[in-house]
C-alpha cells in the first residue's frame, strides 16, 4: 500500500499559489495525489503544474477564504462530480502587524477573518464533506509559534488569529475522532516564502536573513519544502494514529526559547 501518496487521494489546499501552500501542492503532485488548489491570487503554474492541470490532476480555484459561501462551493463541487474527499490543507494567511495602540479595527478584523474564520470555513466544508461521505478523512491547519509564545510586540492580531487555529484544531480532532477524521496542525519557523518578508524594508531582508539564520539551532532559514513534508505526512496513512498533534517545524526554535520569525 502506498502510505503517501495516490491517485486515489484528493486534497483540497489553501494558500497555493505561494509559499508553503505550494510547495504542499507540489509534494502532494510528485506523490500522486489529486489537488484542488485555492488562492485568492491566480496560480502561476509552473511547467509541472501545468502538466498536472491538462491531464486534470490539479484544479486551480481562485477565491478569498472569507468568503464563506464560495469555500462551501469548492466542496459542494466535490460532492457533485462524485469525487471523493480525503484531506485539506489550511494554509491561507496573512501577518499584518504593528503597534497594538495603533491598530485599527478593520486591520485587526482582517487578520482574524482570513487567519482563523477562513480556516474554520474551510474546516467546515471538509468536515460536512467526510460526513456526507460516510468515509474518514485528514485535516492539517499551519499555526505560528506565536499561538504559544510571544514576541517583543507588534504581532498581537496574527498571534491571537494562529491561537484560535491551535485551539480549533484540538477541539475539532476530539469532536470527529470517532469518525476516523484526524485533525492535525503544523507550526512552521521562520521559512522562505513571500509571506516572510511582506512587511520588510527590501534594503534590510539580507541583513534580516542572515540574523535570523543565526539564532535558528539548525543554522538556516526553512525550504517551504521542508514544512510541507510535514504536511504530507500528516495527510497520509503513515499518520493514521495522529490526531490533536502539533508538529513544529522550526529548526529548533521554540526548543532553544529563542523568538525568531
Amino acid at each position: 500500500m502506498n502510505t503517501i501518496g495516490s491517485p486515489e487521494r484528493l486534497v483540497v489546499v489553501t494558500g497555493a499559489a505561494s509559499g508553503i501552500g505550494r510547495a504542499v501542492v507540489e509534494a502532494q503532485l510528485a506523490l500522486g495525489a489529486r489537488v484542488i488548489g485555492v488562492d485568492i491570487q491566480a496560480l502561476a503554474p509552473s511547467p509541472e503544474q501545468a502538466k498536472a492541470i491538462d491531464n486534470g490532476q490539479l484544479l486551480a480555484v481562485q477565491l478569498d477564504v472569507r468568503d464563506s459561501a464560495a469555500v462551501d462551493a469548492v466542496f459542494d463541487g466535490i460532492v457533485e462530480r462524485g469525487e471523493r474527499l480525503t484531506g485539506l490543507v489550511s494554509c491561507a494567511g496573512v501577518d499584518d502587524g504593528g503597534p497594538s495602540h495603533e491598530f485599527g479595527d478593520d486591520a485587526f478584523r482582517r487578520v482574524v477573518e482570513i487567519n482563523l474564520f477562513g480556516t474554520f470555513y474551510l474546516c467546515r466544508g471538509a468536515l460536512r464533506t467526510f460526513v456526507s461521505q460516510e468515509t474518514s478523512g485528514a485535516i492539517v491547519c499551519i499555526s505560528s509559534p506565536f499561538a504559544t509564545v510571544s514576541p517583543p510586540g507588534g504581532v498581537a492580531a496574527y498571534a491571537s488569529s494562529k491561537g484560535g487555529v491551535s485551539a480549533l484544531t484540538r477541539n475539532l480532532a476530539v469532536e470527529y475522532a470517532s469518525r476516523g477524521i484526524r485533525v492535525n496542525s503544523v507550526t512552521p519557523g521562520a521559512t522562505e516564502t513571500p509571506l516572510m518578508w511582506a512587511n520588510a524594508d527590501p534594503a534590510t531582508v539580507p541583513r534580516m536573513r542572515q540574523q535570523i539564520a543565526g539564532e535558528v539551532p539548525l543554522g538556516r532559514i526553512a525550504d517551504p519544502s521542508e514544512p510541507a513534508a510535514a504536511v504530507s505526512w500528516l495527510l497520509s496513512d503513515a499518520a493514521s494514529y495522529v490526531t490533536g498533534a502539533t508538529i513544529t517545524c522550526d529548526g529548533g526554535v521554540l526548543a532553544a526559547g529563542v523568538l525568531t520569525l
